[in-house]
């Protein structure tokens, strides 16, 4: 029957291969990070290889049915056609740029175009396991994660309020399982959860994890009673973060969240709405010297706007500065992935000598220089026509998720739309997609298609009415 999901018996192993690798999606290591780089910045990357090996593997014994869904296929062949252009670039400026540090534009080029491939085996993997498993229980496990990490925040804020020795202890054994450089949380007092810092861990909590639990217990998709503890226990995390990424993530989910909103009287929300819009401006208006002066200001406005008040915004403001440059010298095409290096070292600004990160970078002690954040790294390799590219990708994904409103799989239209906009935003100094399992899991749902009910198929349980979003 066309557009019905084939959902296939998955053997115990295969099965346990996949829930590890759907509860691990969140959890950062640096694990033989300095011979695999980024793209073992995950631990599910350590679950996605043998995860591909069976999948091949029944795939070639006609074990398993499947067909790549329509939106995978076409990020896969823009992927492919990103990474054509990138070696193109490295072939046209192999003589101009030259060689160094040791590498021409070719050898620059090539762990980035490696980096791409993985991003479509990322893809293709989750769009199998999207048409393997019944849906709820993907949920169930991703929910499960969330609760985990929620824990490893508790304890990271006990520590934080009492200074606890066991605490203190219990994270240094987390520490070592993950192979983290350093206790962040004893260093920064900030909370890390599963990440490498705090400002990752504030974009994975606004990214991924408020807006899922939000809309699955608004839709019914989880217990109501475990949705709403969920959500407010990551309020002390939220302020124990202590990130300007945090703050401003759950800021752009609100307001997300706020215009997504629907009753059954629009004109009502719409006044609330812009009730809510001129509130704030007049706030910031009436108290725009007291808020200058707090902490929240600080953390937010200061650290983002001003280079002069963090040094980790000063080396991700130094890379975001030589992209740009670079972007210049080849506004259509872009320079090519990874070829940033080079443009890092023509480019370099003098302010960006007072972060001892970006000189370790500038001076070849800390790897080849270049990369960043998500949007400034993309716009800079594949100027305009990557630009074209990504509109082409987000209309593909839009068509489809707009398909599913109606349907019990509608809550993933607005899901992507708080998570993508939220995403976005921290996109230019903080998320970057390489390597980063949960991000390219949010994309791959959002190639997600609908199964005609078919009665050979387990149906989920019908929801109690509740408020719909989107």
């Amino acid at each position: 029957m066309e557009g019905v999901l084939a959902l296939n018996r998955v053997g115990k192993i295969e099965k346990t291969v996949i829930y590890l690798y759907l509860f691990l999606l969140p959890y950062g290591c640096e694990w033989m990070t300095d011979s695999l780089h980024s793209m073992s910045g995950s631990v599910s990357f350590f679950l996605h290889i043998p995860g591909l090996v069976l999948m091949f593997f029944l795939l070639a014994a006609k074990k398993r049915e499947y067909r790549v869904s329509p939106v995978a296929r076409k990020l896969a062949a823009i992927i492919l056609l990103l990474n054509l252009m990138s070696l193109v670039m490295a072939l046209v400026q192999y003589r101009e740029l030259g060689t160094l540090l040791g590498r021409n534009t070719i050898t620059a080029a090539t762990p980035h175009l490696l980096y791409y491939f993985q991003l479509i085996l990322m893809i293709l993997y989750n769009d199998y396991i999207l048409s393997q498993i019944e849906f709820k229980k993907i949920i169930r496990v991703v929910v499960a994660s969330f609760a985990s990490i929620i824990l490893i925040g508790y304890l990271q804020v006990f520590y934080l309020a009492t200074k606890s020795g066991a605490a203190l202890a219990i994270e240094k054994a987390i520490v070592q399982l993950f192979a983290f450089k350093e206790v962040y949380v004893e260093r920064a007092q900030k909370l890390n959860l599963v990440t490498m810092e705090a400002s990752f861990a504030g974009a994975q909590l606004s990214i991924f994890l408020l807006p899922l639990l939000l809309l699955l217990t608004i839709h019914n998709k989880i217990n109501r009673k475990l949705g709403i503890v969920l959500i407010l226990s990551l309020l002390p995390i939220l302020a124990f973060n202590n990130s300007s990424s945090g703050y401003i993530g759950i800021a752009g989910c609100a307001l997300c969240f706020l215009f997504l909103l629907k009753y059954k009287k629009p004109r009502i929300v719409m006044h609330i709405r812009v009730y809510v819009v001129l509130s704030v401006i007049l706030g910031a208006l009436l108290f725009w010297p007291q808020f200058q002066k707090s902490e929240l200001f600080e953390n937010t406005v200061l650290k983002v706007a001003s280079i002069d008040n963090s040094l980790s915004t000063l080396h991700r403001t130094t890379s975001i500065y030589t992209n740009m440059r670079a972007l210049v010298d080849y506004p259509i095409l872009g320079v090519g992935n990874g070829i940033q290096g080079f443009y890092y070292m023509k480019y370099f600004p003098d302010w960006g000598f007072r972060s001892y990160e970006s000189i370790a970078l500038y001076y070849g002690e800390s790897g080849w220089p270049g990369s960043g954040a998500f949007l400034p790294t993309y716009i800079s390799s594949f100027g305009l026509v990557g630009l074209l590219l990504l509109g082409y990708a987000i209309l593909s994904i839009r068509k489809n998720i707009r398909s599913l409103r109606g349907t019990e799989y509608g809550f993933l239209y607005p899901f992507f739309i708080v998570s993508f906009a939220v995403m976005m935003l921290q996109s230019y100094t903080t998320v970057n997609i390489i390597g980063n399992y949960y991000i390219v899991f949010i994309l791959s749902l959002s190639a997600y298609r609908y199964a005609v009910p078919d009665p050979a198929i387990e149906r989920l349980p019908a929801a109690r009415p509740a408020l719909h979003l989107g």
